[in-house]
């Protein structure tokens, strides 16, 4: 069954077509990867079905069989706190400098609404399902750490494990190890296919790099200056790309 899908959609800045008409699926537990140079669009396409561009987005979109209403704000917020879950690539950013990675996994717990636990019911479940999913183990007192305490590869996991937190059907993973080494990057990597698997997750993966892709995937979308040129099963396309721009990639 679908979990999200977009239908001859377009984003449009200023009055300006820039990405566009776009047809993309994606199932429970498959992941879907933009993959295009820096301008080519992938990010806007990601971001602006749920109002989190400068872009308007038109044509279908939709979200765990609801349609995503451009011009419902509103209705866009509750269905990120409801269905969705975001990565970015720059986790230092992502995260509030002040506040704690325990108020931060508590915000990102509740946002889809819900009864608040308790106190020790909270830490329980921050630290061993939370934190413990994502490989940050009990024994350092991960909940009471500001962001600048964390590594980069930590803060990542802190990212994962929030953007998580509230059993989300999407996850929507934009250049998520663009910040990291080559190590960490295959450490996040293999770490979202196991969630991937374990959770059932739709995942879109937006990346530049199509090799790093390449054992990520289950499907391929190429994109060069706001729209596609080819796309297809990952392993088919990654042995055989049909275009220039994707050999070049």
């Amino acid at each position: 069954m679908s979990v999200f899908a977009l239908c001859g959609y377009g984003v449009a800045i200023g009055g300006r077509r820039l990405v566009g008409p776009i047809d993309l699926d994606i199932a429970a537990g498959q992941c879907v990867a933009l993959v295009g140079e820096s301008g080519s669009g992938k990010s806007l396409t990601a971001m602006t079905p749920f109002g989190l561009s400068a872009g308007t987005g038109s044509g279908g979109a939709m979200l765990c069989d609801e349609r995503l209403d451009p011009g419902d704000l509103a209705g866009l917020r509750r269905a990120r706190a409801r269905h969705c879950g975001f990565i970015f690539q720059q986790p230092l950013a992502a995260m509030t400098p002040h506040q704690r990675v325990g108020a931060l996994l508590t915000e990102a717990a509740m946002q889809a609404g819900g009864t608040r636990p308790g106190p020790a019911a909270l830490a329980a479940m921050l630290t061993e399902v939370g934190l413990g999913e994502v490989g940050l183990t009990s024994g350092a007192d991960w909940l009471g750490r500001y962001p600048h305490q964390l590594s980069g590869g930590e803060r990542q996991r802190v990212c994962i494990a929030a953007a998580l937190a509230h059993n989300p059907a999407l996850l929507i993973a934009d250049e998520p190890t663009t910040a990291l080494d080559a190590v960490l990057r295959r450490e996040i990597m293999a770490l979202l296919d196991e969630l991937r698997a374990r959770r059932g997750l739709a995942m879109l993966l937006v990346s530049h790099d199509l090799a790093s892709v390449a054992a990520h995937a289950d499907v391929v979308v190429v994109m060069q200056a706001g729209a596609v040129v080819e796309s297809g099963p990952a392993a088919a396309l990654i042995d055989a790309p049909t275009t220039p721009y994707g050999r070049a990639l």
